[in-house]
């Protein structure tokens, strides 16, 4: 793992509203019961928080030009106030360059298309017509290796912690993205206070929430992953008990499969495991690996 200063992005989870319900979405939008809308206070306060971030945070060791500060939900442009949010951005970001949105478009979205581009440098823009598939989230790390030198190891080279962001959510500041969206769903009990600076405490400072849940998240466990149009989610037994209990309704509706571990081959599965190429397509335009 990374330290939050080493990180390219930190977002900003202002809601878990999405017009597409996506199998193994990282936020898992499809288990909550309602959905949450960052409250406008609360939104300039996580901005003044990472402000310097995008000025004072060492340099991306993957070399990108400008560390980004992410507008991410669900879909964020139908937070009930996006308009109000993106000024927020414009007047506490000075650099559009600093500033990234993270949309899967939409109605609102092509309203505002021309404000987007001129507010927002970076776009991260997925319409999810392209080929898409995702990491299983939900399959706990726990629940699939016994070897606890083999799962400290996994999880400390974690590739969405390294690769990926950190997180600010109603509830408060996270190490990593995918953190912040099981604290929501999970009812846990909230990150770091947003203050000033706390993206340049050390990883120690977030132990609590790694021991929380690390283990319970699939992210760093090499796994076959699954079209986001297949609408359900690979769930291992300790996650799926507590879902249950949550009255996930993706779960009630039966819209998911459960994790065989007795038919899990680690070894195999690493074999062709790139869980970062989500967009099939657009990296087979572009020639990547």
């Amino acid at each position: 793992m990374i330290p939050v200063k080493n990180q390219w992005a930190i977002h900003l989870d202002v809601t878990n509203k999405c017009k597409f319900q996506c199998s193994n979405c990282t936020r898992m939008t499809a288990h909550a019961r309602e959905p949450f809308f960052m409250d406008l206070e609360t939104v300039e306060k996580a901005l003044l928080s990472i402000a310097d971030f995008a000025t004072d945070s060492p340099p991306d060791p993957r070399n990108h030009s400008n560390k980004v500060i992410g507008l991410i939900g669900g879909e964020p442009t139908l937070h009930p106030d996006f308009l109000e949010i993106i000024k927020l951005y414009e007047r506490i970001i000075p650099n559009p360059a600093n500033r990234g949105l993270w949309s899967c478009g939409g109605k609102i979205y092509d309203t505002h298309r021309d404000l987007i581009k001129l507010i927002f440098g970076y776009e991260n823009y997925n319409s999810h017509v392209e080929e898409c598939i995702h990491q299983p989230m939900l399959i706990a790390i726990d629940d699939a290796i016994d070897d606890e030198v083999i799962k400290k190891q996994l999880i400390e080279k974690c590739w969405v912690q390294e690769q990926w962001a950190s997180t600010i959510t109603p509830k408060g500041c996270f190490f990593c993205e995918v953190a912040g969206a099981f604290d929501m769903i999970f009812n846990g009990p909230g990150g770091l206070p947003i203050e000033p600076g706390w993206w340049r405490r050390p990883l120690s400072d977030f132990q609590e929430q790694i021991d929380m849940w690390c283990g319970r998240c699939g992210a760093a466990l090499p796994l076959d992953r699954r079209h986001d149009f297949e609408h359900r989610d690979d769930i291992s037994e300790t996650n799926l008990h507590t879902l249950e209990l949550l009255q996930s309704p993706r779960v009630l509706k039966g819209d998911y499969c459960l994790f065989d571990k007795d038919n899990y081959n680690q070894e195999e599965a690493i074999k062709n495991w790139n869980p970062n190429r989500y967009l099939i397509g657009r990296y087979e335009k572009e020639g990547k690996d």
